[in-house]
C-alpha cells in the first residue's frame, strides 16, 4: 500500500497509488483494505512544496504503521514456527 501526497499552494490532496502507476482517490476504508491485502505500508511519495518537517512527520507515521501492523509480532510468529520444528538429524 502506497500513498501519494500532492501539495498545491495550501491544499494537500492524498491519493492511493496502484501498482501500475495510476492513482485512486483516498479513502480510509480502501487504505485499510490495501494494508490488509498487501501486508506492507510503503514510504509515501510527495509532489509539491512540502517542508522537511511535513515529509518527516508523514513518513514517520507510515513507518510506525508498518511496524505496528507488520513488524515484530509477525516476524516473531515466523521465528516461533521455525524454532518449533524438530531437528531429526542430530
Amino acid at each position: 500500500m502506497k500513498l501519494k501526497f500532492v501539495k498545491e499552494s495550501e491544499t494537500i490532496d492524498v491519493f492511493l497509488l496502484n501498482s501500475d502507476g495510476t492513482t485512486d482517490g483516498f479513502s480510509y476504508v480502501e487504505m485499510v483494505n490495501r494494508l490488509y491485502l498487501d501486508k506492507i505500508a510503503e514510504s509515501p511519495d510527495f509532489e509539491g512544496e512540502f517542508s522537511d518537517s511535513d515529509r518527516e512527520s508523514i513518513s514517520s507515521l507510515f513507518s510506525e504503521i508498518g511496524r505496528k501492523c507488520f513488524g515484530a509480532d509477525e516476524i516473531n510468529e515466523e521465528t516461533r514456527a521455525t524454532d518449533d520444528t524438530v531437528d531429526t538429524e542430530g
